[in-house]
């Protein structure tokens, strides 16, 4: 495992070369943690820096490109797609923000290289019911499919040309009443009169701005921890967040007001340590101190992001579905809680009774849309 984050370190320009030359079950290991870990395309960047002498066999190298040609392909049809919501939203007079995926990419020194997923982006409550209607009119025309609207809970999903999309009326939906209360109230009255962007495809794509986008991608990768993992693809985007920009003392000082309201100020600086410990970030572009204890939990916290893989892939559900998935759900997620109380207690605190919430309304949306069937 050591090999695998000194190339990781190799492909973020931390590090020259590996201590060693691994083996070929050490390159077959490095190769199947790339793709638990969604960072296949990163790691790539590293095999192109590695002296000749340290790389691995012409086959797997072989591999390895048409595995990173498949991403980069995909990414070219996901940043269209990108722009072509952009500008559809803009035609049809509905602000949108778009965040995490290709915007997040467009920091990266080859962006076609991180691995995507979906397209998340947000609208304002006050456009909220006119894009939803704009949706159902396209989902009964047949123009996006998969159509399922979850707004009693936060987004709405649909996929169209075979990519999945995400619009959400919440950005981030915490446990804790107050802390859900203070993002919608304090923070995103804030990131909406903020405005900023990121160039794709030659469009002004809009975001979050550095602070708040530093913020969000954070509190998401902690979300996703407690609930059943998370992988180190989202670590690296936080990583060439931090890397990219410098926030000045009046936002660095924003920061922590926020992650004080939030209730994750001991969260951010815990997980930090896995950039500075495993991926090589010197300590200065963090932009509050690690502590020491933040530390010595690192390598707790990396043996859980290694065991679960990225948004806990790797550990697979006896049941798929019912009230067997549910409880085996339930169990996994106050396990996982467990594990890091000590970074965020209240928000471990309310997890499960949120979770009982979210069940709730789910329930009733369903049973909602059977009776206008009938």
């Amino acid at each position: 495992m050591d090999l695998f984050f000194e190339l990781l370190q190799i492909s973020l320009g931390n590090r020259d070369e590996l201590s060693r030359v691994p083996d070929a079950k050490e390159w077959e290991g490095i190769y199947e943690m790339s793709l638990q870990q969604a960072v296949f395309g990163v790691i790539m960047g590293g095999l192109s820096r590695l002296p000749e002498a340290q790389l691995p066999s012409m086959a797997l190298r072989l591999q390895w490109i048409g595995v990173t040609d498949a991403i980069e392909k995909n990414n070219k049809k996901i940043n269209n797609a990108v722009v072509s919501l952009c500008s559809d939203y803009k035609q049809k007079g509905i602000p949108v923000i778009v965040f995490k995926g290709q915007t997040i990419a467009a920091l990266y020194p080859k962006p076609e290289w991180r691995q995507s997923g979906d397209i998340d982006y947000y609208v304002r409550k006050e456009d909220w019911q006119k894009a939803i209607d704009d949706l159902e009119r396209r989902n009964k025309c047949g123009s996006i499919t998969n159509y399922v609207d979850y707004t009693t809970e936060k987004d709405v999903q649909y996929e169209r040309d075979g990519i999945a999309y995400e619009m959400h009326r919440m950005m981030l939906s915490l446990a804790s009443p107050k802390h859900r209360r203070y993002w919608e109230q304090v923070v995103m009255p804030e990131i909406l009169s903020t405005p900023w962007s990121v160039n794709i495809n030659g469009c002004e794509v809009p975001t979050l701005a550095p602070m708040h986008n530093i913020l969000y991608v954070f509190a998401h990768i902690f979300e996703h921890l407690i609930l059943d993992g998370i992988g180190l693809r989202q670590f690296c985007d936080l990583y060439w967040l931090l890397n990219t920009y410098t926030l000045p003392k009046n936002e660095i000082r924003r920061l922590e007001e926020h992650l004080e309201g939030l209730g994750l100020s001991r969260a951010f600086t815990g997980l930090c340590a896995i950039l500075t410990d495993y991926l090589g970030m010197p300590a200065d572009k963090v932009p509050l101190p690690i502590k020491e204890t933040d530390h010595k939990k690192a390598p707790l916290l990396m043996q859980n992001i290694v065991g679960r893989g990225n948004f806990g892939h790797n550990i697979k559900y006896n049941h798929d579905s019912g009230a067997s998935h549910g409880v085996e759900h339930l169990t996994r997620v106050v396990s996982q809680s467990c594990k890091f109380a000590g970074y965020a207690p209240a928000e471990v605190l309310w997890r499960v009774p949120y979770m009982f919430q979210w069940r709730i309304k789910r329930a009733g949306r369903g049973l909602a849309r059977d009776g206008s069937k009938n």
